[in-house]
């Protein structure tokens, strides 16, 4: 049986968002982020989740 790999990324924010709430560490893609939003991009420890990251 073939196995399949999921890629998870783990990043970092530790900054509020506009609403309010510091994420700390945190996964992507999150649960109610759409899927295909997997990088971790941004700034050290102001991180988001992006289908690609910007070089």
């Amino acid at each position: 049986m073939p196995s399949t790999l999921i890629e998870i990324w783990v990043c970092r924010k530790y900054e509020a968002d506009s609403n309010g709430t510091y994420l700390g560490l945190f996964t992507c893609p999150r649960p109610i982020v759409l899927g295909y939003f997997h990088y971790c991009c941004g700034v050290a420890e102001s991180e988001y989740c992006r289908r690609l990251c910007d070089v």
